[in-house]
């Protein structure tokens, strides 16, 4: 069976993500349709990534949709995101030790 995490955005974009029994807080970008079921694997962690439309360092990265670009990554604040899902330094080495396998990730938001 594979793990679950949960990522709940509020309406301002900042929310939680729930791995295993642990919750952390996270940051994605207000009004994004993202998709709402995904499921990633250890090849869709790309350790230390950097954003080719950014030029932006993203550490312990977490590809989560391909054909956009998005990630779960750490970055210095939970707000202001292009579309990347944002975790706090040490929310996301703990996240991204985390996923060891088959994952599924369920992303709910209010718009």
């Amino acid at each position: 069976m594979s793990k679950v995490m949960k990522i709940k955005l509020g309406a301002d974009g900042l929310g939680t993500l729930q791995f295993g029994n642990s919750t952390v807080g996270c940051g994605g970008k207000k009004g994004m349709n993202y998709p709402k079921d995904l499921t990633i694997n250890t090849s869709d962690k790309k350790g230390t990534h950097i954003s080719g439309e950014y030029d932006a360092e993203m550490p312990f990265a977490i590809l989560i949709w391909g054909q956009r670009g998005v990630y779960i990554h750490q970055w210095p604040c939970l707000e202001n995101s292009s579309g990347c899902l944002h975790l706090l330094e040490g929310d996301a080495k703990k996240v991204y030790d985390w996923v060891d396998g088959r994952t599924r990730v369920l992303i709910e938001y209010p718009w």
